[in-house]
Protein backbone atom coordinates (compact mmCIF):
# COMPACT_ATOMS: atom_id res chain seq x y z
CA UNK A 1 0.00 0.00 0.00
CA UNK A 2 2.90 2.24 0.50
CA UNK A 3 4.15 1.93 -2.84
CA UNK A 4 1.24 2.87 -3.97
CA UNK A 5 1.15 6.25 -2.21
CA UNK A 6 4.81 6.42 -3.31
CA UNK A 7 3.84 6.42 -7.28
CA UNK A 8 1.13 8.90 -6.03
CA UNK A 9 3.17 11.33 -4.54
CA UNK A 10 5.85 10.69 -7.20
CA UNK A 11 3.50 11.64 -9.79
CA UNK A 12 2.45 14.63 -7.96
CA UNK A 13 6.04 15.85 -7.68
CA UNK A 14 7.07 15.60 -11.67
CA UNK A 15 3.10 16.63 -12.99
CA UNK A 16 2.96 19.94 -10.35
CA UNK A 17 -0.32 20.33 -8.67
CA UNK A 18 -2.25 21.73 -11.31
CA UNK A 19 -1.60 18.96 -14.05
CA UNK A 20 -2.22 16.42 -11.11
CA UNK A 21 -5.22 18.10 -9.69
CA UNK A 22 -6.47 17.96 -13.51
CA UNK A 23 -5.92 15.04 -14.50
CA UNK A 24 -7.39 13.74 -11.25
CA UNK A 25 -10.47 15.59 -11.98
CA UNK A 26 -10.78 14.66 -16.30
CA UNK A 27 -10.56 10.60 -14.87
CA UNK A 28 -13.57 11.28 -12.47
CA UNK A 29 -15.54 13.57 -14.85
CA UNK A 30 -14.70 11.10 -17.56
CA UNK A 31 -15.83 8.16 -15.04
CA UNK A 32 -18.64 9.88 -14.14
CA UNK A 33 -19.89 10.36 -17.92
CA UNK A 34 -19.02 6.93 -18.45
CA UNK A 35 -21.73 6.08 -15.69
CA UNK A 36 -24.42 8.66 -17.00
CA UNK A 37 -24.27 7.17 -20.21
CA UNK A 38 -24.99 3.47 -19.19
CA UNK A 39 -27.99 4.75 -16.67
CA UNK A 40 -29.62 6.40 -19.85
CA UNK A 41 -29.32 4.07 -22.59
CA UNK A 42 -30.22 1.48 -19.62
CA UNK A 43 -27.19 -0.42 -20.33
CA UNK A 44 -26.70 -3.45 -20.52
CA UNK A 45 -30.21 -4.45 -18.49
CA UNK A 46 -32.16 -3.54 -22.02
CA UNK A 47 -29.80 -4.93 -24.52
CA UNK A 48 -30.31 -8.98 -23.12
CA UNK A 49 -26.70 -9.37 -21.13
CA UNK A 50 -25.29 -8.84 -17.84
CA UNK A 51 -21.40 -8.82 -16.53
CA UNK A 52 -20.83 -8.73 -13.20
CA UNK A 53 -17.12 -8.73 -12.26
CA UNK A 54 -13.84 -7.91 -14.44
CA UNK A 55 -13.68 -8.52 -18.00
CA UNK A 56 -16.75 -6.41 -18.71
CA UNK A 57 -15.32 -3.71 -21.08
CA UNK A 58 -14.58 -6.54 -23.62
CA UNK A 59 -18.14 -8.00 -22.57
CA UNK A 60 -19.13 -4.07 -23.26
CA UNK A 61 -17.68 -3.90 -26.44
CA UNK A 62 -18.53 -7.39 -28.01
CA UNK A 63 -22.52 -6.44 -27.38
CA UNK A 64 -21.52 -2.29 -27.82
CA UNK A 65 -23.13 -3.06 -31.65
CA UNK A 66 -26.71 -3.31 -30.05
CA UNK A 67 -26.04 0.13 -29.31
CA UNK A 68 -25.99 1.15 -33.04
CA UNK A 69 -28.95 -0.88 -33.70
CA UNK A 70 -31.13 0.85 -31.34
CA UNK A 71 -30.09 4.09 -32.42
CA UNK A 72 -30.86 7.58 -30.40
CA UNK A 73 -28.54 9.96 -28.66
CA UNK A 74 -27.38 8.03 -25.44
CA UNK A 75 -26.75 4.88 -26.97
CA UNK A 76 -24.54 6.44 -30.08
CA UNK A 77 -22.78 8.30 -27.21
CA UNK A 78 -22.46 4.93 -24.93
CA UNK A 79 -21.09 3.14 -28.45
CA UNK A 80 -18.32 6.39 -29.05
CA UNK A 81 -17.58 6.02 -24.92
CA UNK A 82 -16.79 2.49 -25.19
CA UNK A 83 -14.71 2.32 -28.27
CA UNK A 84 -12.84 5.08 -26.88
CA UNK A 85 -10.80 2.80 -24.74
CA UNK A 86 -9.72 1.11 -27.77
CA UNK A 87 -9.44 4.60 -30.38
CA UNK A 88 -7.42 6.66 -28.32
CA UNK A 89 -4.42 4.06 -26.95
CA UNK A 90 -4.28 3.44 -30.79
CA UNK A 91 -4.24 7.06 -31.76
CA UNK A 92 -1.70 7.41 -29.27
CA UNK A 93 0.48 4.84 -29.96
CA UNK A 94 0.45 5.93 -33.57
CA UNK A 95 0.76 9.67 -32.82
CA UNK A 96 4.24 8.85 -31.30
CA UNK A 97 5.27 6.53 -33.99
CA UNK A 98 4.66 9.28 -36.36
CA UNK A 99 6.35 11.79 -34.27
CA UNK A 100 9.50 9.55 -33.84
CA UNK A 101 9.23 9.47 -37.99
CA UNK A 102 9.40 12.55 -37.89
CA UNK A 103 12.25 13.29 -35.84
CA UNK A 104 14.35 10.83 -37.77
CA UNK A 105 14.11 12.33 -41.11
CA UNK A 106 14.68 15.71 -39.40
CA UNK A 107 17.93 14.80 -38.00
CA UNK A 108 19.12 13.98 -42.09
CA UNK A 109 18.13 17.54 -42.52
CA UNK A 110 21.37 20.23 -43.11
CA UNK A 111 21.20 22.17 -39.85
CA UNK A 112 20.46 25.23 -42.06
CA UNK A 113 18.16 25.42 -45.32
CA UNK A 114 19.67 29.24 -45.56
CA UNK A 115 21.96 29.89 -48.51
CA UNK A 116 24.76 32.33 -46.53
CA UNK A 117 24.86 35.92 -48.19
CA UNK A 118 28.21 36.51 -49.72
Amino acid sequence: MTAYFSAIGKSYKALGPAKFFGLIAAIIAWSVLGVWLQSEADWPDSYGFHCNGRGCLIDDLWHSSALIQHGGGYPIALFCYLWSFVAVPIAIIAWMKLRKRARANDLSLPISTQSDPE
